[in-house]
């Protein structure tokens, strides 16, 4: 069951995670407002008060050719544990089949959350649903953090904020995310900062960085050293 974490009180707040064990190991990215917009489309209300949504997480196109929609929101970090601190980022979502209207007939699907209306969780991932997390020319180098395959969570945990947020259509209360998910034919939408938090086996941890990257020296300088024999060898022959 995916647990929720809370984002800041506002008009268009959202918020999902899905967490995994946590433990001393536990890395985090911290990002600063995506250059694309999250959108939740509204669906109407799944109980009493509470709505519910199909959602496009970012830019989307589509291939023909592999029958594959991709949405993509993109920014920069802006904190996060060390080594993980600084750089870019990529929140990638794949799944199968067009990626219009409202996101496409394969869009992941959400409800609001009973105990605070302005946050949402995932009810419905296709099974060809798949989510990364991609960072770019952090101090530690590039590093691709699975979230979903095969429309399901793997446990690292992730949680979206609008930073800021505009409707279309008239929802019925105003401009609000519960609002939305309660109106049929309205969205909200906006760019996001984007909180990651994961298991630091999908991440060397820092205390190892130094004697990774020396290893990874070594092994270069001997290849090196392989190969230059094995030139000198052959020019000798």
């Amino acid at each position: 069951m995916p647990k929720l974490v809370s984002g800041t009180t506002l008009a268009g707040v959202l918020a999902v995670s899905l967490c995994g064990t946590a433990s001393a190991a536990t890395l985090f990215v911290d990002t600063g407002p995506s250059s694309q917009n999250f959108t939740l489309y509204g669906q109407g209300a799944y109980s009493p008060g509470l709505g519910s949504f199909t959602i496009g997480q970012g830019a989307g196109s589509y291939d023909s050719g592999t029958n594959t929609s991709t949405f993509i929101l993109s920014g920069a970090i802006t904190g996060g544990s060390p080594g993980l601190n600084s750089g870019t980022y990529e929140f990638i979502t794949t799944y199968s089949g067009n990626d219009t209207p409202e996101a496409g007939p394969n869009a992941p699907q959400g409800h609001s959350n009973p105990s605070n209306s302005n946050e949402f969780f995932y009810s419905l991932l296709d099974p060809s649903t798949t989510m990364t997390f991609d960072l770019f020319g952090t101090p530690t180098g590039n590093h691709v953090i699975p979230l979903v395959a095969g429309g399901s969570f793997l446990g690292p945990g992730f949680g979206f904020s609008f930073t800021t947020a505009s409707c279309t259509g008239s929802p019925m209360g105003g401009c609000g995310q519960n609002n939305v998910g309660l109106t049929p034919g309205t969205s909200i939408f906006g760019p996001v900062d984007i909180s990651v938090s994961f298991s630091s086996a999908l991440v060397p941890e820092p205390s190892t960085w130094a004697l990774l990257f020396l290893g990874f020296a070594g092994l270069g300088f001997a290849g090196y050293r392989k190969a230059k024999t094995g030139r000198r060898a052959h020019f000798a022959a």
